[in-house]
């Protein structure tokens, strides 16, 4: 009979004792505690745990001690036989007998590192968030008094931000322990962020303001903040290694996602940068009990042989960290002579006993997804908050840093960095994803807002100064002193997170207006253009350039009304450079020719119904006027038909299974039926844009659906509005938007942050930033969503963007209500940096505001600087902390990358940095007004350009 068998025996015939028979979660009460059961006592549990830990030590060493453990096991044996149970003298006898075993049975290490796992807002609101952070922090700094060797980590540092505003007492006692090594702060984000919705400026910022907040607040070395604390996000993107190494994180901990039953590895991104990780092996809630030393030697081969296992406990998800009963169960195991040795201790020391053996690891080269894919749609209202609000910024920034080159404005970059905290908080891992409750919901929807506020009127003020700065006096305006328009579109187009302050600031005849591109591309596309009561004749409506050279423009809407004033709407194609603004005006061209003269325009005869068939000389779209369904998309120079014969692209309602939906899945598909019940169709056309409009119905839900296709342009736009009113019954209801393909494509590319990932087709949702891609040779199709994260290609060659996910748990109604989302359908290259680029472009498009004529020293058309980014992508433009410099952040999305930076005047410094502004080592040359750098393969790079 082997050893463990006769263990197992012995422990069996222990009163109080219960056989484990799969894994529990070690935090909370015991299940004999929560029945009334008494355990085994002290001197039972505590022989038990030292044999069971004993006969594992043995066997990890070749059966050393097999002979002992017998002789150990045959006097328990004859002890329970003789007396019926196993005394307190008999337990202390049998631990005399296996003192030889002690040297090597404390060669092992285990390091408890206690925290608090505080979920923000996750099944409550920001208030108890508030409590729930304070009276932990107190009860540790308790702990910490009574017991001198007690440690506690904690991560995110909107819970120190918490103690900052809410019980600023508490920041000197933790201030101490912080300087003592007691206290560790694991902070390298704001908050425990999701790793696949947040941008890449945003993944960025994360460690940025952090690294700032706890220097500055707190007195922590940024350099010391060296670990990303991660253990309950819903997977891992890929990039996440060089985004973290280009802001001094090292070390990865986690517990969700990975496949690969690995403990300690090695997580390396594209561009070679690396993480070493621990995959955490119990739960990150855990209690500290005697079964933490029955897991060390499975710990110690899923480690390359290291000897010291990390075990994290503590009350969490609603705060609390270690109890009195952890810290006093621990010091009552480190006096065990037979166990291993035991200490509490931080990340940052196990982390840095793990480098002995970092080149002995497994490598991960990959993402680390997927797990709880349902989130990448849940919530429709926090995903439309975060992109629009997260794209506010990049404008925001971008304009600014225009601003501030072209025109001298100061640039606010405290501003906008505490506004920005506000979006990054909801970047946690129970928000952005959608399972949250309600109140979760409202309280991030208002932090949007708030942002959102500051963002755009930063964008407007950027805008004005450099307007301003414009010269314009070649421009005839006229006064009128009867004009109401001054003023006029205060508010106008906020609705649904979109829009830019544009307020009228003309009158009269003529008006001028600025048009600016925030993005880092040139732009060659419509302006749509918002026109407050204008005195004019819509008939003879002039565009032109300030110098006056024709602008081709499109009226889209009649004469309507907003609060007391009359407006109407039109597009104008120009062109702006990177970065950079133009000028355009609108007047009355002068009558010419007869005075007109009109007869009945009205049909003398009906016209047959049909297809609307939109045709910009790029694309041929057609439309069934009976469904509103795509049942035709062509490139028009090769004749390729990109939708399956038989199919067509048109929304979808999809039932899927009540059993595996909930907040965190997409139940499982059970029904996908087309949306085609069509109640009105129109068609509209100009030289600008072609469109097609439709009102569907599905269940006691309705769409309105515009499909439209601009000049120019490589893509169709679907814009929406989504009466949806449907919940979860016997099944759930899904809408998505549903393209099947003329071909099927090997692997389909997405946008992650700071790079792409090529994936096989799944029959479940991916996650994307901004676009799913079907490569076929150097065509592409690619679907983008303003709104959305959740992606699917199917085997069958068909694209999926999930829009609305009608779960009921936990929150039971999260997206009844109206919702605006844009899908569009994009006819490409390839290449990731023409897809990223591209769908950058369709979703920040040109803005504008109202002008006049005034002297200025700039030309009517112009840029701060010229941009070419070869085999990368631009991601982040902004002015430097001291407000010195331009920084400009790119990441290379191929082999061969370099930026070039053109200004019209030299430059007096340029140089690479890391988050913190911090010069690196990468070789970086400026001559005269030309700054150049090459990007090493799918690195980040930051310049620092001083002008």
């Amino acid at each position: 009979m082997s050893l463990s068998t006769r263990f197992a025996a012995i422990k069996k015939k222990i009163g109080g004792n219960r056989e484990l028979t799969g894994f529990e979660f070690t935090f909370g009460a015991s299940r004999q505690e929560l029945n009334g059961i008494t355990g085994m006592n002290r001197a039972n549990t505590r022989i038990l745990s030292e044999l069971q830990y004993a006969i594992a030590l043995s066997a990890e060493l070749c059966d050393k001690y097999d002979a002992l453990l017998d002789s150990v096991l045959s006097y328990l044996e004859d002890e329970i036989k003789n007396n019926g149970v196993l005394t307190n003298a008999a337990c202390e006898a049998a631990e005399q007998k296996l003192l030889p075993m002690k040297d090597d049975a404390k060669s092992y290490d285990i390091i408890l590192a206690g925290h608090a796992h505080i979920d923000m807002n996750w099944m409550w609101s920001w208030h108890e968030t508030v409590a729930v952070t304070l009276a932990t922090f107190r009860t540790m700094l308790k702990i910490m008094d009574e017991y001198p060797d007690f440690t506690f980590s904690q991560s995110q540092a909107s819970v120190y931000k918490i103690v900052e505003e809410y019980e600023p007492e508490l920041m000197e006692p933790i201030r101490k322990r912080i300087a003592e090594g007691r206290w560790e702060v694991t902070a390298s984000q704001w908050v425990e962020c999701d790793k696949n919705m947040p941008s890449t400026e945003s993944m960025i910022k994360h460690i940025e303001y952090t690294k700032h907040y706890m220097k500055d607040v707190w007195g922590a070395d940024p350099d010391s903040l060296q670990i990303e604390f991660s253990p309950d996000a819903f997977g891992h993107s890929a990039n996440i290694p060089e985004i973290d190494a280009h802001g001094g994180v090292k070390y990865y901990y986690h517990c969700r996602a990975l496949g690969e039953n690995h403990t300690l590895y090695r997580w390396r991104s594209p561009s070679g940068a690396e993480l070493l990780c621990y995959r955490e092996q119990e739960w990150y809630n855990s209690a500290i009990t005697p079964k933490i030393a029955q897991i060390v030697f499975d710990i110690s081969h899923r480690t390359a042989g290291l000897k010291t296992s990390l075990i994290v406990y503590g009350v969490g998800d609603h705060g609390g960290g270690p109890t009195r009963r952890d810290v006093e169960c621990a010091y009552e195991m480190m006096k065990w002579p037979v166990f291993p040795s035991i200490r509490f201790g931080t990340f940052r020391e196990f982390f840095g006993i793990a480098e002995q053996v970092r080149d002995k690891v497994p490598v991960v080269e990959r993402e680390i997804n997927f797990t709880h894919t349902g989130c990448f749609t849940t919530q429709s209202r926090i995903k439309l908050g975060n992109k629009m609000t997260e794209k506010a910024f990049r404008d925001a920034e971008d304009l600014s840093a225009s601003a501030k080159l072209l025109a001298g404005r100061n640039y606010r970059g405290d501003a906008l960095e505490t506004s920005y905290r506000n979006v990054l908080f909801t970047h946690f891992h129970d928000i952005i994803t959608g399972s949250c409750v309600q109140d979760s919901r409202e309280y991030a929807m208002a932090l949007y807002s708030q942002s959102l506020a500051l963002a755009n009127n930063e964008s407007l003020c950027a805008m004005r100064a450099i307007s301003e700065a414009t010269d314009t006096s070649m421009i005839a305006t006229e006064k009128d002193p009867s004009s109401q328009s001054e003023g006029a579109g205060v508010g106008y187009g906020y609705s649904y997170f979109s829009g830019k302050p544009a307020p009228e600031t003309g009158g009269g005849i003529t008006r001028i207006f600025t048009i600016f591109n925030p993005t880092a591309v040139d732009k060659d596309e419509n302006v749509e253009i918002t026109v407050w009561d204008w005195p004019g004749d819509m008939r003879y409506i002039k565009m032109t350039g300030a110098d006056g050279s024709p602008v081709e423009f499109q009226v889209i809407s009649g004469i309507e009304r907003y609060w007391d004033h009359r407006f109407f709407r039109l597009l104008a194609k120009v062109k702006v450079e990177a970065l950079g603004y133009t000028t355009v005006v609108l007047s009355e061209a002068p009558f010419e020719g007869l005075y007109p003269v009109y007869t009945n325009a009205f049909a003398a005869a009906d016209s047959p119904n049909g297809n609307a068939v939109l045709d910009n000389g790029i694309i041929r779209a057609e439309i069934d006027y009976t469904t509103g369904a795509i049942i035709s998309l062509k490139d028009v120079k090769t004749g390729f038909e990109y939708i399956e014969k038989g199919k067509a692209g048109s929304f979808v309602l999809i039932d899927t299974e009540r059993q595996s939906s909930d907040a965190w899945h997409i139940g499982k598909y059970q029904k996908i039926t087309p949306v085609t019940r069509i109640v009105r169709f129109n068609t509209s056309g100009g030289n600008l844009r072609q469109s097609a409009s439709f009102e569907l119905t599905v269940l006691g839900s309705r769409i309105n659906a515009e499909i439209s296709l601009s000049k120019g342009a490589k893509h169709l736009e679907i814009k929406t509005e989504v009466d949806w009113n449907e919940v979860g019954g016997e099944t759930v209801p899904v809408l998505a938007f549903a393209l099947p393909l003329s071909y099927k494509a090997e692997k389909y590319c997405y946008d992650v942050p700071a790079g792409a990932v090529l994936r096989k087709p799944m029959d479940f949702d991916v996650s994307a930033l901004s676009f799913a891609a079907a490569p076929n040779g150097d065509r592409c199709a690619a679907l983008t969503v303003d709104s959305k994260y959740g992606y699917r290609a199917r085997e069958d060659g068909t694209l999926i963007s999930t829009l609305i996910n009608s779960a009921v748990f936990p929150d039971k109604y999260p997206e009844r209500g109206i919702h605006r989302i844009t899908v569009n359908i994009a006819l490409t290259g390839a290449d990731v940096k023409t897809l990223t680029e591209y769908a950058d472009s369709v979703n920040r498009k040109l803005a504008y505001i109202p002008a006049s004529s005034h002297k200025g020293a700039l030309k009517a058309h112009g840029s701060p600087f010229g941009v070419k980014c070869k085999g990368g992508v631009v991601s982040g433009i902004e002015i430097s902390k001291d407000g010195s410099s331009l920084l400009v952040r790119a990441y290379s999305v191929s082999e061969a990358s370099s930026l070039e930076l053109t200004f019209d005047k030299p430059v007096k410094d340029a140089y690479a940095v890391d988050y913190l502004e911090r010069k690196e080592n990468a070789p970086v040359k400026a001559n005269g007004g030309v700054v150049f750098a090459d990007i090493a393969p799918y690195k980040i790079l930051t310049l620092k350009i001083v002008i």
